[in-house]
């Protein structure tokens, strides 16, 4: 391929400056009026997300049954304390009020603890604001 050949072949490949602003301002013909339809929607300002029927029985009766259990089993294994405290009471006296003081801070726990459930989580950051899980349904 002779340079003369190559020349033209760059000119067809790579069009020159004025012919790509001819290209780049032709004028594309007017389809008809173009009409712009706005939406207006309207944010509601707290999210309200959950379940959209009531909770089923089923799973109500389910954790009722397991409260249940759990009651039992904390009443089975405070007879079983007040036995054992019973018992110390017998052989020392010492023991028996170290062990029954701490009873009665487990107790007090336990009372306490079922008023403030399902605890509200805290964050330090500022922007965010913590809720209670079981507020949003």
């Amino acid at each position: 391929m002779t340079t003369r050949e190559l020349d033209q072949a760059l000119k067809e490949r790579n069009p020159t400056a004025s012919e790509k602003e001819q290209a780049q301002v032709t004028p594309m013909p007017n389809p008809g009026d173009i009409k712009i339809e706005y939406l207006t929607v309207k944010k509601k300002e707290k999210p309200i997300s959950g379940p959209k029927t009531a909770t089923s029985q089923t799973f109500t009766t389910k954790y009722e049954e397991r409260c249940t259990a759990c009651c039992q089993t904390i009443a089975d294994t405070f007879q079983e304390l007040l036995e054992a405290l019973g018992q110390l009471a017998r052989l020392d006296l010492a023991v028996k009020e170290k062990c029954s003081k701490d009873a009665s801070r487990l107790a007090e726990y336990m009372v306490e603890r079922p008023k403030e459930w399902p605890h509200v989580p805290t964050t330090n950051m500022k922007t965010v604001k913590p809720y209670a899980t079981y507020e949003r349904w």
